[in-house]
C-alpha cells in the first residue's frame, strides 16, 4: 500500500489478506452471521477481546479479498447484519 498525496486515496493492491474486526454481543451468532456472509470462503475466526464486564466481544475476521469492490461488499454485509454491533 502506497500513499500518493494528502489528496488521493492509499492504493491497495489485491489480491490480499484482510482483517475484519467485528464487535457484538454474542460470539456464537456472530461465528454463524460470517459463516453466512462468508459464503463459503475461506475464513479464520480468531477471538480478540471481550469487554471488561463482558458485554461485548470482538472477533478478527482474516479472509482472502480480491478486489475492492469485494472488500466494501464485504464491510457492507457485517455492518448491517444484525447480530454484529460494529466493524472496523
Amino acid at each position: 500500500m502506497t500513499k500518493k498525496n494528502d489528496n488521493q486515496m492509499a492504493e491497495i493492491s489485491y489480491p490480499r489478506e484482510w482483517t475484519f474486526k467485528i464487535i457484538g454481543l454474542d460470539e456464537l451468532k456472530m461465528r454463524e452471521a460470517t459463516a453466512c456472509i462468508a459464503e463459503g470462503k475461506s475464513c479464520t475466526i480468531l477471538h480478540s477481546k471481550t469487554s471488561t464486564k463482558g458485554k461485548y466481544i470482538s472477533l478478527n475476521i482474516k479472509l482472502m479479498i480480491f478486489s475492492s469492490e469485494e472488500n466494501h461488499d464485504l464491510y457492507y454485509k457485517f455492518n448491517t447484519h444484525n447480530d454484529i454491533k460494529f466493524v472496523l
